[in-house]
């Protein structure tokens, strides 16, 4: 009879209580007792915006500075710009900037605790002119004439500025490219039968005219005065009763920044120039955007965004592309969107999420718009957008395991291995993140390798090891069993937060065990502190998964292997489910299997041949798999191991 007298070393060499989906962290034995650490005060949540700032045709545009809510960013060699510390609203107003591009807003509704997504492309100006202010004067760049009055332009604080007046103009022909330049979208605020309303506008052509000192410094016009513009519009494929022609009045519109609409601020006449080119001359009492429009009641489209998952994206840019109008949205806490466009048009939908530092999108359409004054309820349906990009952000595993330890005169001893660990981690985007190393094992097939070649088969960071951007959720995380709730305090592995119920406390010259009870059919509930660091709120998922019906090995003994194929038997087979095998061996040997679920599993030869001769750890589970929403609203792994473990000796 084979005696083992470290049993407290060998249950643990006999569990596999760290392995995760996506994130594998190395088994601790011993550590820190649990403490009932408090939770974190956090201040007031804070979210991010992130995204890329491009030019029309795709090219990434460095050095520009980006700024919501006081907070300011620059973007880097590849476009990309995170603002941190943005406090939540459904409207938050984001500025694009840098000499020598047309300046542009986005705006975006931005939720607790969450990365929300602002692509934006910049314009290169298409010239500039100078005047003195003193004197006013005229810039004429391409077709597009400013006339400046005497004494006319004010600094920021609206003092009348002396000195030379630098203009940077910047056309936009909407019936082109151009058009994806403009700030915003083309959503509007205006007057109909008396009552203000939302509209969608159709715009003949748009103008950024921007005023700077001699120092670099923001000018704009002073009070009272007014600059006089031509405007080149076009009529471009507009059908014949929106034409606009020589004589006609058309409204003008402001961009206001602040609330991502265009404002009716007046009208201009329709004239032709010298040169023959059709224009809009209009007063400008101030400098933004301005545009020639005509507005619109519209209609609407609802859908909803996912990502590879089929899991909402919160927070992704929606764009509705249309033959005469185009507006832009926010997906909400749900993925879903409403988007107003104009009846009889034909929209493209594109979804688009930051992940990894880079865009991930997703299109659908192009569909045709029905309708005319449809409510936000009465919307028309787009199917979902479903964008291919992982956003796996966690991963939870929980065990439910019993670990043969030794055999006695009497029989085959067992304890409890019941275990949790958790860590999250930025998304990683790319969809291979999003392998589950169990699933992609063919049926009644094993996988064998050192933990290196493990490592091989997925991402970086992936497995083993816990991710280098993993993330704090507070000081503790809790699993909660419908008896009780057990809480592992935060720890740091290699400098990286990581969650692990210690199971292993040195009291003088003992060893103290305590593991978490689990059983069976156990509905478990998640919870964390929050981290203000990471962005996390305080988060509570209650019922995320349960926890599957338990295998027990049907010779509950100790395994010595000398050769051939492993013979390995159990109890509570239900046949509907693959089950799974573990093995773990010397020098980081391993050994993973996916079975049919019969009460047998016979395991070849060569799958065992190349272990080295010592001491593991083999054992059956049935697995249960789940995918919630973590902390931050993002989605992560939670799996359940319910099976029973023995040693095993290679000779």
């Amino acid at each position: 009879m084979l005696h083992i007298k470290d049993s407290d070393e060998l249950l643990k060499s006999t569990t596999f209580a760290c392995v995760l989906l996506v994130a594998f962290a190395g088994c601790r034995g011993t550590g820190d007792s649990k403490t009932e650490t408090e939770t974190e005060t956090a201040p007031a949540v804070h979210g991010r915006i992130a995204g890329v700032v491009t030019t029309p045709d795709g090219a990434p545009i460095s050095d520009v500075g980006v700024t919501a809510q006081g907070a300011q960013a620059t973007t880097g060699p590849t476009g990309v710009y995170v603002i941190e510390d943005v406090y939540p609203g459904e409207n938050v107003g984001i500025t694009f900037s840098k000499r020598g591009y047309a300046t542009t807003h986005s705006n975006v509704a931005l939720h607790s605790w969450e990365t929300a997504t602002s692509n934006v492309a910049m314009l290169p100006i298409d010239g500039l002119g100078t005047f003195e202010s003193q004197a006013g004067g005229a810039v004429i760049v391409g077709d597009v004439r400013a006339f400046f009055p005497s004494e006319g332009i004010a600094d920021s604080d609206g003092y009348e500025y002396t000195g030379q007046v630098t203009v940077e103009i910047t056309h936009v022909d909407p019936s082109t490219e151009e058009i994806v330049g403009a700030p915003g979208d083309l959503k509007a605020r205006g007057d109909v039968d008396g009552e203000e309303t939302t509209l969608q506008l159709v715009s003949y052509g748009m103008v950024d005219i921007t005023l700077y000192g001699e120092d670099d410094q923001l000018l704009n016009m002073a009070s009272g005065k007014k600059a006089q513009i031509q405007l080149p519009i076009g009529n471009g494929d507009l059908p014949d009763g929106l034409i606009l022609l020589p004589g006609m009045e058309s409204p003008t519109w402001s961009f206001d920044p602040v609330q991502g609409l265009w404002v009716e601020e007046g009208s201009g006449t329709v004239t032709v120039t010298e040169q023959g080119v059709t224009v809009l001359e209009f007063p400008a009492q101030h400098f933004s955007w301005w545009n020639c429009d005509q507005g619109f009641v519209p209609t609407c489209a609802a859908g909803r965004v996912i990502d590879m998952l089929d899991f909402p994206i919160r927070g992704a840019q929606v764009r509705c592309d249309g033959d005469q109008s185009t507006s832009t949205a926010t997906a909400d806490e749900d993925g879903y969107y409403t988007c107003p466009v104009l009846a009889g048009d034909s929209i493209l939908v594109e979804g688009t999420t930051h992940v990894g530092g880079q865009n991930w999108m997703g299109s659908v359409g192009a569909y045709a718009i029905d309708g005319s004054t449809a409510s936000s309820s009465d919307c028309q349906p787009m199917p979902d957008v479903r964008v291919e990009v992982c956003r796996i952000s966690g991963a939870v595993t929980v065990e439910n395991v019993d670990a043969i330890i030794k055999e006695t005169d009497q029989g085959t001893e067992s304890a409890s291995a019941d275990h949790f660990s958790a860590v999250f981690w930025e998304p990683m985007g790319d969809p291979v993140y999003c392998s589950d190393p169990w699933q992609s094992l063919e049926l009644d097939s094993c996988w064998k390798g050192t933990e290196d070649e493990l490592v091989g088969q997925f991402p970086e960071s992936a497995v083993p090891g816990i991710p280098e951007s993993a993330r704090s959720v507070g000081t503790w995380f809790e699993m909660s069993t419908p008896r009780h709730a057990y809480k592992a305090d935060r720890e740091e592995v290699n400098g990286l937060p990581y969650y692990n119920w210690n199971s292993h406390e040195a009291v003088g010259d003992m060893m103290v065990t305590s593991r978490p009870e689990i059983e069976e059919g156990d509905l478990l509930s998640l919870s964390t502190s929050g981290d203000w660091s990471s962005y996390f709120g305080a988060w509570t998922d209650s019922s995320v998964i349960s926890v599957p019906n338990q295998l027990t090995l049907s010779d509950r003994e100790l395994i010595t292997y000398t050769g051939g194929s492993l013979d390995l038997r159990y109890l509570g087979a239900e046949g509907d489910e693959p089950i799974y095998v573990n093995a773990t061996f010397p020098d980081g040997y391993m050994m993973m299997c996916r079975f049919s679920d019969v009460g047998q599993v016979m395991i070849p030869h060569e799958v065992l041949a190349d272990a080295p001769n010592g001491w593991g750890g083999i054992g059956v589970y049935r697995l249960e798999t789940e995918i919630t929403s973590g902390p931050d609203g993002l989605p992560i792994w939670t799996q359940a191991f319910s099976g029973e473990t023995t040693p095993i000796s290679i000779e």
